[in-house]
């Protein structure tokens, strides 16, 4: 094959001395690559491995699982008042026992919960996903379990609020205020189901770039 051949754009054929192989493994001209994401030329020459971590504040899951811990508290505790309220006739019984009652729920009760918060959330953390793309195979890591996929394999779609099923343990919904993107894998046949989607994009930068990645990978249109 003959130099020119290799310095060739595979989007357009163009052939030039100023082509970028990108984390797909593919050489792209600066004009496609421009065109498909302003700033990616020196976006890809400061960044060797395309690369990115869920972002997860462990102070927000932890008031998450809070809330939901206490509002089971509470529920329990308005149960237990209404039955002492029917019960006990005796207006001023009555609401001894609701304040005995509830004391015997919530005194114990809010530490246990503040604990349970705690342990899940930082397991939560753990068990965040991390994904990058080098010489085109996406390698995912979620924990301690690592598996590479070939990006030819994947397609990408773009999503609104999205229930991220990329923790094999998770239980509770990451909450973003922008669109990801959803990388889905066409084959995989290993581990769960629920590893067939992976999201990326999660910052406005990294969003432009993975999405831009993707329209220089779809076929383009002659003109």
């Amino acid at each position: 094959m003959c130099q020119d051949c290799k310095d060739a754009c595979v989007r357009c054929d163009h052939v030039s001395h100023d082509v970028v192989r990108l984390w797909d493994g593919r050489q792209y001209c600066h004009d496609c690559m421009e065109a498909a994401c302003p700033g990616m030329v020196a976006y890809a020459r400061d960044h060797a491995v395309l690369e990115e971590t869920m972002p997860y504040s462990r102070w927000q899951m932890f008031r998450k699982f809070m809330a939901v811990m206490c509002a089971w508290l509470l529920l329990f505790v308005a149960i237990a008042s209404a039955a002492i309220a029917i019960l006990v006739e005796d207006p001023a019984a009555a609401v001894w026992h609701i304040c005995m009652v509830a004391g015997l729920i919530l005194v114990p009760g809010i530490p246990i919960a503040a604990i349970f918060s705690f342990t899940v959330a930082s397991q939560e953390h753990t068990y965040r996903s991390t994904v990058a793309l080098v010489r085109g195979e996406l390698r995912v890591k979620y924990g301690y379990r690592v598996f590479d996929v070939l990006l030819d394999d994947c397609r990408c779609n773009e999503g609104g609020f999205w229930r991220v099923n990329s923790l094999p343990r998770h239980s509770a919904p990451v909450c973003l205020k922008y669109p990801v993107l959803l990388i889905a894998v066409l084959d995989y046949a290993e581990g769960d189901w629920r590893n067939r989607i992976i999201a990326v994009g999660y910052s406005p930068e990294k969003f432009r770039i993975w999405k831009g990645l993707f329209s220089l990978r779809e076929p383009s249109v002659p003109t």
